[in-house]
C-alpha cells in the first residue's frame, strides 16, 4: 500500500524531483534506487507517467524562506548586532524571520499569508507608499 499523493519539491520548475510515500511499509533503504525512509524519490515528469492514479497535492520545501525586518532589541545577542534608533526612541536591530523551513510540506492549494506593517511620516507622499521587500532563501542554517 502506498500514498496516491505525489509530493513535488519546491523549486519552481516543472521537471524536478517527486516523492511517493510508503508510510507503513518498513522498506529497506536503497539510496541508489531513490528509496529512503519509506519514500521513493523520482526525477523528471516521465517517472510520473508510471503512476496512473497519482495526483500532486503538495510540495516539499528544499530551502528556508524568510524576510529581514527591524525589530526591537530583546536579547543580549541582539545587542551585539548593528542597531539604529527609531523615531519612537526604541533601539532596533535587523532580524531574520523564517516563514518556511526546509522539508516543510506545503499543500498545493495552501495560501501562506504574513502580516507586515510600515510606519510612515505624517506628511507622507504617494510615492512613499511604494514598498519593496526581499524574500531570502537559505539551504542551511
Amino acid at each position: 500500500m502506498f500514498d496516491k499523493e505525489v509530493k513535488k519539491t519546491f523549486r519552481g520548475k516543472s521537471n524536478e524531483e517527486f516523492f511517493i510515500n510508503f508510510p507503513i511499509a518498513g522498506l529497506e533503504d536503497d539510496t541508489e534506487a531513490g528509496l529512503e525512509l519509506n519514500t521513493w524519490r523520482m526525477t523528471g515528469g516521465a517517472a510520473l507517467s508510471q503512476l496512473d492514479a497519482a495526483v500532486i497535492v503538495s510540495t516539499i520545501s528544499t530551502k528556508h524562506y524568510g524576510v529581514e525586518a527591524w525589530s526591537m532589541t530583546e536579547t543580549a545577542e541582539d545587542h551585539k548586532q548593528p542597531t539604529t534608533k527609531w523615531r519612537d526612541g526604541t533601539t532596533r536591530v535587523l532580524k531574520m524571520t523564517w516563514y518556511i523551513a526546509i522539508g516543510e510540506d506545503i499543500s498545493r492549494d495552501q495560501k501562506i499569508r504574513f502580516r507586515f506593517y510600515r510606519v510612515l511620516d505624517v506628511n507622507y507622499k504617494n510615492e512613499d507608499l511604494n514598498f519593496e521587500d526581499v524574500l531570502y532563501d537559505c539551504s542551511d542554517l
